[in-house]
């Protein structure tokens, strides 16, 4: 699978940076400055059969991750396993069993998720590249990147129309941020209050402040509905809980649903004021995205247990459907499996370990895992995973960072789908896929983050 393009002209290179820029595809260096985000200059070629086949599953995930949540005891064993080994999943986990209610029903939650896909090149047979969808992980907090990613959508269609060098009609359409959007419009309405804000939850120091705040703007000129933005710790001063009926309030506000934007990593809870903060918000009677129980779904040691035999019977009826996802699975391992260990030791380069983190940076591989597996205390098993090292097939482009074009370049790429889904209880009341994030890294990097600079967005080019 391989598509070669043409070294862009200074000025078409010059016409996509003003496009990005024009269109607000931005991210910020500070407070005072900004550029647009990093870009592929052509869309990339990705196989249509792994493209829908990640669409389509991303229903059955929301249905498992849904009744995941929703099984407090075996939510609790797998979490308590982690929490031996890892510190800051112990304090989310202590703050769900401390937030639990005992007395009242649970609000509905809702998830705004991005399930990410890299392709195992020597799994895809005659030509069936369904067969190659590996899931690196499940994004149940903070999925980032919907709204500057349609827009590089929407750029990448243009400059095809526009030049003529690719047919349109195999880009696909990508409403991710204006899917987003509405999913959290349809929880408000679920609440019922027609003066009450959706609050977002952020970081300090954002620099992918611009995909927020479109998402904003949005909701206000699609829906009428009001955005208020404040750090876990602001929220421990600012918010408080009706005595009555624990609504949630901020400075005289009511709020429906709150949106997390934070409080996926340890940096986001630097002092008590933030663990205070996120008690309090989920105490409340607003709808959460996610709730805790939704966060602690998405660590990987979850993944892992999930992906164990007999497990996703325990949570889905259809046999076709745990077929499904269980396909996607790539090969993964609790390190108390000696002989999964034993292999990794032998074959480094096989195998990715990971900890229960969000955010990119954080997987070790090659010698550094193989070092770090070796000296590991066996009371820190639970707070890591294996899983298999995938290997996708090579494309090739030119990107595009501060105005600058590299040369063209061996890349592999990373899908996102995105999806919600919204719950009372065991009962999903609206659930669908939304749009996608495709990211494009040299073949060399490892990491896949774009904020951390190691990737860069990118849109589809379908292949058959």
């Amino acid at each position: 699978m391989f598509m070669s393009y043409r070294q862009p002209s200074p000025e078409r290179i010059q016409e996509a940076v003003d496009l990005a820029l024009a269109s607000g595809m931005l991210m910020a260096d500070t407070h005072a400055s900004f550029t647009h985000a990093p870009f592929t200059a052509f869309p990339s070629a990705y196989p249509r059969a792994a493209y829908n086949k990640a669409l389509a599953v991303a229903i059955d995930f929301n249905q498992l991750i849904t009744r995941v949540a929703m099984d407090h005891d075996f939510l609790a064993r797998i979490t308590h396993d982690i929490a031996s080994a890892d510190p800051f999943t112990a304090k989310l986990f202590n703050s769900y069993l401390e937030t639990r209610p005992a007395d009242r029903a649970l609000p509905p939650g809702l998830g705004l998720f991005r399930s990410d896909y890299l392709l195992q090149a020597s799994a895809a047979t005659s030509g069936d590249w369904s067969n190659a969808l590996r899931q690196v992980e499940i994004n149940t907090i903070s999925s980032a990147f919907g709204a500057l990613s349609s827009r590089l959508s929407e750029l990448h269609h243009y400059l095809a129309a526009r030049h003529g060098n690719i047919d349109s009609q195999v880009l696909p359409s990508n409403p991710a941020q204006s899917g987003m959007v509405d999913a959290l419009a349809s929880a408000w309405r679920h609440y019922g209050e027609a003066d009450a804000v959706i609050l977002f939850v952020i970081q300090a120091d954002e620099r992918n402040i611009f995909d927020q705040r479109h998402m904003e703007h949005m909701l206000w000129t699609r829906h009428g509905i009001a955005v208020v933005r404040r750090t876990l710790a602001q929220l421990s001063e600012h918010a408080c809980l009706s005595a009555d009926s624990h609504r949630l309030r901020i400075e005289n506000q009511e709020v429906a649903l709150v949106y997390f934007r934070a409080g996926y990593t340890p940096s986001d809870y630097d002092d008590e004021r933030a663990w205070q903060g996120r008690v309090l918000l989920e105490r409340s009677m607003a709808i959460k995205c996610p709730t805790l129980a939704m966060q602690l779904c998405g660590t990987k040691k979850m993944q892992q247990c999930l992906a164990e035999p007999g497990v996703l019977e325990q949570f889905l009826d259809d046999q076709q459907q745990c077929q499904r996802l269980r396909s996607c699975f790539a090969g993964l391992y609790r390190l108390d499996d000696r002989k999964a260990v034993d292999r990794a030791l032998m074959n480094p380069e096989n195998y990715v370990l990971k900890p229960q983190r969000e955010g990119g940076g954080n997987n070790l591989y090659g010698q550094d895992m193989r070092r770090a597996l070796a000296a590991m205390d066996k009371s820190k098993f639970p707070g890591w995973i294996l899983m298999e090292y995938i290997r996708p097939p090579r494309s090739s482009n030119f990107l595009i960072r501060d105005g600058q074009c590299s040369a063209e370049i061996p890349t592999v790429s990373e899908l996102g789908i995105f999806s919600m889904c919204l719950n009372q209880g065991d009962t999903l009341l609206e659930n669908r896929a939304l749009g996608h994030l495709l990211r494009t890294k040299p073949e060399t990097e490892k990491e896949g983050g774009i904020v951390a600079r190691a990737a860069v967005l990118d849109s589809p080019c379908l292949v058959d």
